[in-house]
């Protein structure tokens, strides 16, 4: 009717995930926790993203890494 094929329909996921050494890292849970533990690691870690498409065809955009940063040249 619109002249959408499947080309033109994609799913979009994203995943969060912290960067960094993970060896004084605290994880905490309980008994009574549904779920996934949390992890607590100290200082102030960044979070970076990875994000992924795929239309209706089979089609893929490669994975994507999105660094979280204030100033891009600098990290450059």
């Amino acid at each position: 009717m619109y002249g959408i094929t499947g080309d033109d329909i994609y799913n979009f996921d994203e995943t969060g995930f912290q960067m960094g050494v993970f060896g004084t890292a605290k994880i905490g849970t309980s008994a009574e926790r549904e779920g996934r533990a949390f992890l607590k690691q100290p200082g102030n870690p960044q979070r970076d993203t990875v994000v992924e498409a795929v239309n209706s065809s089979g089609w893929n955009v490669p994975p994507m890494v999105i660094l979280a940063r204030s100033n891009m040249t600098a990290a450059i």
